[in-house]
């Protein structure tokens, strides 16, 4: 049964594939139906006089014409004034005429009986000032094509990519995934096999009846399609599986050439179980790490001291505690030793397997796992989501979805969670989920689910009761041993990492996990190595007897107790005795540790590509998203009600002076409404920093697809969708304008391209700001300055020349000016004058509606390129957006 929850999940999923296919359709037929030729149009003939002479014609010989031209002031004071340029605009259908003089700011009606131009050379057609119809839709057909020669380039690229990560499948399955085989396919094992494969069907049937997959959308669990990795199988393994799930038996889903295996297939075996087998030492020698005191460049010398001549190894398979006092310099060593990025200068060196590690950090980040004290969980997925889309992005996509289901349960149950395993996270404020000690075990499985050989945890029991710290800790050193995931790749799931955890203070339980102790006193290590002899060593060294019912607890006093002198000697016994002989390393280890290195590089090729990468946030970025039931609501809630309002307030606006002004108004105030939203993306954005922060670092993905996905995901959905079917809903009650289709289609373009704009310049600030707090205070300055520039709360001409750059450059202008231009340009307006009362004149002065955008400081000429301002934009806040999410560290966060 998928629950309530899934059922919920599911409702809004419909909800929105629905409302997004209706508002397509809607915007197609009403561009179709407002598309039709307009006879009225066609029919129009326009004339332009570069000089002009105008004079009343002859009077009608009827005293029932009244008043006549000659006896007007029309004609005896204005028409003498008309000698510059005049256009007129005939339809030849009906006869009207329009006839327009630059003279003076207004048209004038006419009944067209007969023109002439006194110079047949000045007489030309004349084109409209801003882009004819025609025009905008040549820009529409170069955006088309544009969008074509994109989408097909990138369709070659997928194809490419695709090619060449299905031949990496091949080779990770003939290099890590061996034992069992060749003996598969030998003849005289048909039988075997074929009974083995029965019982692997059984199994599977037994597996899909017993295992709850709860609430796992079904787009996660066909997204890697089991077809795909069997294309190329010969005899599929069958492989056991132990542990939490009882004993059943599948076919592995790993694609086995059917060729007999060669002699580069046995190298490339006997490379991966070399790699799977050997033990490495993790050590540090005379480790330092010293941070400035300011940031003053004149006080760069004064330096404070973190870290003194810190050394201790560690083998795989040790479980390693650094203990002492807070404020000892735990977590700075963490960090170190994780090579996660400080900003203090280090001494001295780590090595692993012999090869220094700070010189190659960004390969030796792969091997690494890193659970922080504070949990990097996204609070709105389940349990299983979070360790599926984990193992999706950690592991070679040579695993199929059947294999990652297996691992996940398996992990589960390693880590005592299963019980909880379709119980989301959780914030704790907002929506309750997981105690603090499972959100702990949920953090260790995502980062074991990565096969790192080095695992660092930084307090994994800080705020836990002691039965939950107890339980984490059981399951750390029961992993450091065996290898529940051996089975699966035998020559990959190594599963004997060395774990170093940073604690403050143990349990007696807890404390006899470790292996290892590195006692730490100022910064110094007091001691460094086996955690039995521990007690007795720094008794002996003390000169004194040292007895407490927590051993723990009595090697925390000594760091009061004794003093800096007595300090220093014990830390200088620490290090001499972690020393190599003779500083010397060993071209067994250095081979060892360089060839773990360049294994490492060398499997980036097994996993995701970038487009699965994409596809991978997206579906997790969109679970996460459909588990914000209340702001998905408050979307909705605000589309209907902004858009319900602005129906009612601007209903059928007319062609007139107050119709202009309305209609600014609602452009304007669509434009801010639509900003504003902008500002909930930085909620999820704020909550994914850290774990994107985390995973871009450790190489499980990149930049590009991050930011492509919460475009995907957030821009589009959130932001796009709403504002267009708000245009939607708005156009035709406010009575704008429906003589040419194209008009609707820019309308709803030009607040598409708006809000893209608006939201990743939002998205920017989000990233360079360390909380929500100062993001959303910086970014609503940024939008009301826009706002002061976006040409109703000022003239844009009247803008002083040292504020011009901000008014050209503001997305606020270029969406105001191209919406006005789009409605008002090349339509008859009225102007009726008032009086003192308010009270409109009965006498009504026809004028081009071009006029209204004069008076504002709008040009009709520069609608394509506000358009290209908006573009241009979004391309750059994009490029920036991708430089601020690569430069992001932890400092920022």
């Amino acid at each position: 049964n998928p629950g309530p929850a899934s059922a919920q999940r599911v409702a809004v999923k419909i909800s929105i594939t629905t409302l997004f296919i209706v508002l397509l359709v809607y915007i197609f037929i009403v561009s179709v139906v407002m598309s039709s030729p307009n006879m009225e149009t066609i029919s129009q003939v326009s004339y332009t006089c570069e000089r002009t002479a105008c004079i009343c014609g002859p009077d009608p010989p009827s005293a029932a014409y009244s008043p006549v031209c000659s006896d007007s002031n029309f004609g005896k004071l204005m028409l003498p004034t008309i000698t510059q340029k005049t256009s007129m605009q005939c339809n030849s259908a009906t006869g009207a005429c329009t006839f327009i003089p630059e003279d003076m700011p207004t048209i004038v009606d006419l009944q067209c009986e007969a023109s002439e131009c006194i110079q047949a050379n000045a007489t030309q057609s004349s084109g409209a000032s801003a882009p004819s119809p025609a025009a905008r839709g040549g820009s529409w057909l170069v955006l088309l094509l544009g969008a074509i020669v994109a989408i097909s380039f990138g369709l070659l690229h997928y194809t490419m990519v695709s090619r060449q990560s299905k031949m990496a499948r091949i080779e990770f399955n003939r290099k890590y995934v061996s034992n069992g085989n060749k003996r598969d396919q030998e003849p005289n094992d048909a039988g075997r096999s074929q009974e083995g494969t029965s019982r692997s069907a059984a199994g599977r049937r037994s597996h899909a009846s017993s295992v709850d997959m709860g609430d796992i959308p079904p787009s996660d669990d066909d997204a890697l399609d089991d077809d795909e990795f069997h294309e190329s199988d010969g005899l599929a393994r069958n492989t056991g599986i132990g542990g939490g799930l009882g004993q059943v038996s599948v076919a592995s889903p790993l694609s086995v050439p059917s060729s007999g295996s060669n002699s580069s297939d046995n190298e490339a075996e006997a490379r991966g179980a070399e790699s799977a087998a050997t033990t490495y030492t993790l050590r540090a020698e005379r480790l330092g790490y010293s941070v400035p005191t300011s940031d003053w460049p004149w006080q760069k010398h004064k330096v404070k001291t973190i870290l003194q001549e810190v050394s201790f190894s560690a083998t795989s398979g040790d479980v390693v505690a650094l203990m002492g006092s807070s404020g000892a310099g735990k977590t700075t060593l963490l960090d170190i030793l994780a090579a996660r990025q400080k900003s203090g200068a280090i001494s001295g060196d780590i090595t692993l397997g012999g090869a220094s590690v700070l010189e190659d950090a960004a390969r030796y980040r792969a091997l690494v796992g890193y659970v922080a004290q504070e949990d990097t969980l996204l609070p709105n997925l389940t349990v299983r989501q979070t360790l599926l889309y984990a193992a999706r992005l950690k592991l070679p996509n040579a695993f199929s979805s059947r294999t990652i289901r297996l691992i996940i349960e398996e992990l589960m149950a390693a880590m005592g969670i299963t019980r909880c395993a379709n119980t989301i996270i959780g914030d704790g404020a907002n929506s309750r989920g997981l105690s603090g000690g499972e959100k702990r075990r949920v953090s260790i499985a995502v980062e074991l689910v990565a096969n790192p050989r080095i695992l660092f945890l930084d307090e994994p029991t800080s705020g836990l009761d002691a039965s939950s710290a107890l339980k984490v800790m059981e399951a750390v050193s029961l992993l450091a041993h065996t290898s529940p995931l051996a089975k699966h790749a035998p020559n990959y799931f190594t599963f004997k990492p060395i774990i170093i955890a940073s604690i403050h203070q143990p349990s007696t339980a807890i404390f006899s996990r470790f292996t290892t102790l590195v006692l730490m006193s100022r910064g110094l290590a007091i001691y460094a190595g086996p955690r039995a002899e521990a007690l007795d060593t720094l008794a002996k060294a003390l000169g004194r007897e040292l007895k407490c019912d927590n051993p723990a607890e009595g090697l925390l006093l000594i760091d009061d107790s004794v003093s800096d002198s007595a300090r220093e000697e014990l830390a200088d016994a620490a290090a001499v005795l972690n020393e190599r002989p003779n500083h010397s390393r060993s071209a067994t280890d250095v081979s060892s540790g360089e060839r773990l290195l360049t294994d490492v590089q060398a499997l980036k090729r097994f996993y995701a590509s970038p487009y699965e990468q994409l596809a991978l946030l997206t579906r997790r970025s969109h679970a996460s998203l459909m588990g914000s039931y209340y702001l998905i609501a408050a979307h909705g809630l605000v589309t209907v009600f902004m858009g319900g309002l602005m129906c009612i307030l601007y209903s059928a606006e007319p062609l007139s002076l107050p119709g202009a002004l309305n209609r600014a108004g609602s452009i304007t105030f669509l434009l801010l409404v639509q900003s504003f939203i902008s500002l909930s993306a930085l909620e999820q954005l704020m909550m994914e920093r850290k774990l994107f922060i985390t995973e871009r670092e450790n190489g499980f993905y990149t930049t590009m697809p991050y930011l492509l996905s919460k475009l995907v995901v957030d821009v589009i959905p959130l932001r796009v969708v709403p504002a267009v079917v708000v245009g939607a809903i708005i156009y035709f009650p406010m009575g704008l304008r429906t003589d040419e289709g194209s008009y609707f289609l820019w309308f709803l373009t030009i607040i598409a391209l708006f809000t893209v704009c608006i939201s990743l310049c939002v998205l920017c600030i989000g990233v360079l700001t360390p909380n929500f707090g100062t993001a959303a205070l910086i970014s609503a300055v940024a939008i009301l300055w826009n706002f002061v520039f976006g040409g109703l709360l000022v003239q844009a001409d009247t803008i002083p020349a040292v504020l011009q750059p901000f008014r050209k450059a503001s997305p606020f202008y270029a969406a105001f000016e191209a919406l006005l231009v789009n409605e008002l340009d090349g339509q008859m307006c009225t102007f009726a004058p008032t009086d003192a009362a308010g009270r409109p004149s009965d006498t009504v002065i026809p004028l081009f509606c071009v006029q209204y955008l004069y008076n504002l400081g709008l040009h009709p000429d520069r609608f394509i390129n506000d358009l290209l301002i908006l573009v241009c934009e979004s391309v750059l806040f994009i490029f920036i957006a991708y430089l601020l999410l690569r430069r992001a560290d932890r400092k920022s966060v």
